[in-house]
């Protein structure tokens, strides 16, 4: 087996320097740790494991080679006072297990940055670009609903939506029943509806889903 690593930043898929990635062994595509991530104003992130906050990233098996390309990449050689990056191993969870993994971080604050929203590279990308499109599932493709609460009219349907190697799962208990989620699992698939919305729906969501 080889080695894990963690990665958050642009070493993600549709990123610049996933191609690093290409030939390694995906584990999980939608995995977390504990941490920090900010924006280092250079179009990179850092992690700083300064808190028990979140950071999403993905989750690979790399062999030996890939493993000194990505030090090369952080500028990582074990030798603290001239490296860019620490690496270390740590917990990562995700909806296939908990696994150790190497990751890659800053051992402290740098000056004059700003903390990346929901621990989320990815995430943070897609909204600088714009208001992404929305896949919904569940009572989030209720259209009575969203009208109810006047919304409708910011919601474009632009099709049926397929979200591959997942699965739909009642994972959430609320006093009513449970809740629609979807969990990572490999050779499923999860239907919905793709959206076109506008900034004033993804407020709503946030709302209505408890984002914070």
């Amino acid at each position: 087996m080889g080695q894990l690593v963690f990665v958050y930043g642009t070493l993600r898929r549709y990123e610049r320097n996933h191609h690093l990635l290409e030939d390694a062994k995906l584990v999980s595509q939608q995995a977390w740790t504990k941490g920090r991530l900010i924006d280092t104003g250079y179009d990179y992130p850092a992690m700083l494991l300064d808190n028990d906050d979140h950071v999403y990233g993905e989750l690979y098996e790399v062999d030996h080679d890939v493993l000194k390309q990505i030090d090369k990449l952080e500028g990582y050689q074990g030798i603290s006072e001239t490296d860019h990056y620490q690496r270390t191993e740590q917990l990562v969870l995700s909806d296939l297990g908990e696994f150790k993994a190497l990751l890659y971080y800053y051992p402290k604050e740098v000056q004059n940055t700003e903390e990346i929203p929901f621990g989320d590279w990815r995430l943070k990308k897609l909204l600088d670009q714009g208001t992404p499109h929305y896949f919904a599932y569940g009572s989030c493709m209720d259209h009575e609903r969203i009208e109810k609460a006047g919304m409708l009219t910011q919601f474009k349907t632009l099709g049926l939506g397929l979200l591959p190697e997942h699965e739909l799962r009642f994972t959430v208990r609320a006093d009513d029943g449970g809740r629609a989620d979807i969990v990572e699992m490999s050779g499923h698939q999860v239907e919905g509806i793709v959206y076109e919305i506008t900034e004033q729906a993804l407020k709503y969501l946030y709302n209505r889903e408890g984002v914070i």
